[in-house]
């Protein structure tokens, strides 16, 4: 196979860390940091998935492996050259100079080193401060909330046994004696020293492990049940009637008219009546007394932040030329807060903001080359962010890759699907390899409210005023 020339272009170096819940709060610093760079592939910038093996040194030639770490493997998708992916070789930073040296290829058996070894900058040397001598304990802080546990790290590539070293040559058989005078025989002489056996050559190391993923968020509880309404209010009693009003007295008469010219003098006025006694107000009637308060209702069990993820381990053709199918995912699902359907549509249950992410691995097994087209639709409806394609020759694999938040409301159903514009079932979806969907919330709302508590008994009525 011919091998293209590979070299890469630091772009940072950098600590990381990841939250899944925006509304929680932030969790503990990893040891792990970001490294960025660009993949050049015979003078061109390359794309596609490469592998790649990070091994940490004590030098910037030579030197020996830093104590303690183990050479990362990792496949790596590279677009228009440009690569990222984070490192973790544990707490091993003491303020040293270390070295990242790089190996690159399409797979593990082609890969190249590139030309020189890269300085481990100052950003992830400040992880030494968590091995420095610990200050005065601060005040506990509250315990934060336990996130789903992360996916298991691939396993290393097991060492080569070394060879068995070579069996020593058989030392030569002494000369026989002369022989003596008539009587006596000759001593026969010595037998030579055997050659010593050659040593075992020494067995190669087992790779290592790959770490576990972090712990992700636990998600809000639902919000409490309403408390139940208040008894009402007995009737007020009834007003007492009004007493009756007294008569008015008599008018007086006027005096008689003066004759003409002069005014003659004004009759003396009537007495005033005596007012009449005003009737007595009715007492008020007491107030009733305060119905007792309804039971408080059941508290709302909402469901956990909502995440799902759905894979499939089996193989399954393309039907045929520009034809979307369905990809049926639930060979293993992991779903809380999430419906996951038998065509591994997942069906959301609380309103909010979701991170949508799916890989898949396509191969042309016969026929002309072709084209694979993946998406996401969300109602029925394609989403523009979450749509790959890629071509594919006979006997070639194709990773199909998309991420993209969306908002997502009650009720909405998300699927994946795959296509191909190969005119017949020459294309497979290949099931040996990781094919998921996964739906994870960063936002949404509370679970639903808990039923209404029943109302309080009506208090008895107040007796009526007299």
């Amino acid at each position: 196979m011919q091998r293209k020339q590979l070299c890469a272009v630091v772009a940072s170096l950098l600590l990381t860390t990841a939250a899944m819940d925006l509304s929680a709060l932030p969790p503990a610093q990893t040891t792990a940091f970001s490294y960025q760079g660009q993949l050049n592939a015979g003078g061109t910038l390359a794309s596609g998935l490469y592998q790649f093996t990070f091994t940490l040194y004590n030098a910037p030639s030579g030197g020996a492996v830093v104590a303690g770490t183990l050479p990362i493997h990792q496949p790596i998708q590279v677009i228009n050259g440009l690569f990222t992916t984070d490192l973790d070789f544990g707490q091993i930073f003491n303020g040293a100079q270390y070295w990242l040296d790089i190996q690159v290829g399409t797979t593990l058996a082609n890969e190249e080193t590139l030309v020189a070894r890269q300085p481990i900058n100052v950003v992830p040397v400040a992880q030494w401060a968590l091995n420095s001598p610990a200050g005065t304990a601060g005040p506990t802080g509250a315990t934060g909330p336990a996130g789903a546990t992360g996916p298991t790290g691939n396993t290393g590539l097991t060492g080569a046994t070394g060879s068995t070293g070579g069996v020593g040559a058989t030392g030569a058989t002494g000369a026989t004696g002369t022989s003596g005078a008539n009587g006596a025989t000759g001593a026969t002489g010595t037998t030579g020293v055997s050659g010593a056996t050659g040593a075992t050559g020494a067995t190669g190391s087992t790779g290592a492990n790959g770490g576990t993923g972090a712990t992700g968020a636990t998600g809000v509880p639902g919000a409490t049940g309403a408390t139940g309404a208040t008894g009402s209010v007995g009737p007020t009693g009834s007003t007492g009637s009004a007493g009756a009003t007294g008569s008015t007295g008599a008018t007086g008469s006027n005096g008689a008219t003066g004759p003409s010219g002069a005014t003659g003098s004004t009759g003396p006025q009537g007495v005033t009546g005596t007012p009449g006694d005003q009737g007595i107000a009715g007492a008020t009637g007491a107030t009733g007394t305060t119905g007792a308060t309804g039971a408080t209702g059941p508290t709302g069990t909402g469901p956990n932040l909502p995440v799902a993820a759905a894979h499939n381990s089996a193989n399954f053709l393309l039907i045929g030329s520009n034809i979307y199918q369905d990809v049926p995912l639930p060979t293993t699902t992991i779903a809380s807060g999430i419906v996951v359907g038998p065509t591994g549509a997942f069906t959301v249950l609380q309103a909010g903001v979701y991170r949508v992410s799916y890989v898949l691995n396509a191969q042309q097994t016969g026929g002309p080359n072709a084209r694979v087209m993946s998406r996401v639709l969300v109602n029925g409806v394609i989403q523009a962010g979450l749509v790959d394609s890629g071509a594919t020759a006979t006997g070639q694999s194709n990773a199909l890759i998309a991420e993209d938040v969306l908002f997502l409301n009650v009720g909405d159903v998300v699927q994946l699907q795959v296509g191909s514009n190969a005119p017949g079932p020459f294309v497979t979806v290949d099931g040996s390899a990781s094919n998921s969907l996964m739906l994870i919330g960063l936002n949404v709302t509370a679970g639903p409210t808990g039923p209404t508590g029943p109302t309080g008994p009506t208090g008895p009525a107040a007796p009526s005023g007299p």
